[in-house]
């Protein structure tokens, strides 16, 4: 397998110096601007949530829309927006790589409220639970391991980390019904591989046992099984709970980075970094409904749903 930490440090040499230094602990927040005033709430059929790491910013779909553009963009985020979460209420998160942290931005105006302070690190990935308790994956940045850091409910500042001896380059995460964590992560050999974290749990994690792959992205469906992006082999990978290998493949087209289920679990929004689009798929058929292309110049990362 080609060692995924290749695309990281490309990455990471298009964030500037960083010798610079990391920023303010917490910085101002910034402001929003839209595209129209409707609030997400006016978009009954559900809302498709894109970051773009290139052109710093964060589209808003229809998930009901076809071959749209976003009805509205956060457009004030400047430091390579990455993964992004919803929480119960429909805030959403947004992991910024270069900005040492991420930034919690409410549901109708748009505004950020919050900012999970993580500062000196890369984050990547964002994940909460339903009691809104926040984690936040980090790379490997300046010779140190990946890890996560854990931020109960309405803080700022992380409580504790989640590490694993074979941690290295962090990707995505997920938590599925009963709330353990999933790590996708690249270890120091450059192998693949998804570990489990119990709930409260600082480390070290379950491996998985997969068979070798790139996961980027992951989710669970409705029937518990576990869904990943395998972002070298261009294809959603959907495997059964203790499974080491998948029962199902779909969606051969680029490189999916994240991915995203709406409500229903019926379909399964892609992030797709090399063809700049968000594919959307019916699920578990896994046939290729609609392409949402990004704007001239940018990458798609994360992708994001709500309700």
């Amino acid at each position: 397998m080609k060692r995924v930490g290749l695309l990281v440090l490309a990455l990471v040499a298009c964030s500037g110096d960083p010798e610079s230094g990391p920023p303010p602990a917490l910085p101002a927040l910034p402001s929003a601007a839209t595209r129209t005033a409707t609030p997400a709430r006016a978009h009954r059929g559900g809302v498709v949530y894109a970051s773009d790491w290139f052109n710093n910013v964060v589209d808003a779909f229809d998930q009901t829309g076809s071959h749209q553009r976003p009805f509205m963009q956060f457009t004030q985020l400047n430091n390579e927006p990455g993964g992004l979460a919803t929480d119960a209420k429909g805030n959403l998160y947004v992991a910024e790589t270069a900005g040492n942290g991420a930034y919690v931005f409410d549901l109708n105006s748009y505004l950020p409220f919050s900012y999970l302070n993580d500062a000196g690190e890369e984050p990547y990935a964002v994940a909460v639970d339903r009691s809104g308790d926040a984690y936040v994956a980090n790379t490997f940045f300046l010779e140190d391991a990946g890890f996560v850091n854990y931020y109960p409910a309405g803080s700022t500042e992380p409580e504790y980390k989640i590490t694993d001896a074979s941690f290295e380059y962090l990707y995505g995460m997920a938590l599925d019904r009963h709330g353990n964590l999933y790590v996708s992560y690249v270890d120091q050999s450059g192998t693949g591989a998804v570990a489990k974290f119990a709930p409260g749990s600082s480390g070290p994690g379950h491996n998985l046992g997969l068979e070798n792959g790139s996961y980027f992205g992951l989710a669970f469906d409705h029937h518990d099984n576990l869904v990943a992006a395998n972002y070298y082999a261009g294809e959603i990978e959907v495997f059964a709970r203790g499974s080491s290998k998948p029962f199902k493949r779909f969606g051969r087209r680029g490189r999916p980075w994240s991915i995203a289920f709406n409500r229903r679990g019926t379909r399964l929004f892609v992030a797709d970094f090399e063809r700049n689009e968000i594919e959307e798929y019916a699920y578990p058929a896994g046939t290729l409904l609609d392409t949402i292309p990004g704007e001239k110049g940018g990458a798609f990362v994360g992708v994001a749903t709500w309700p």
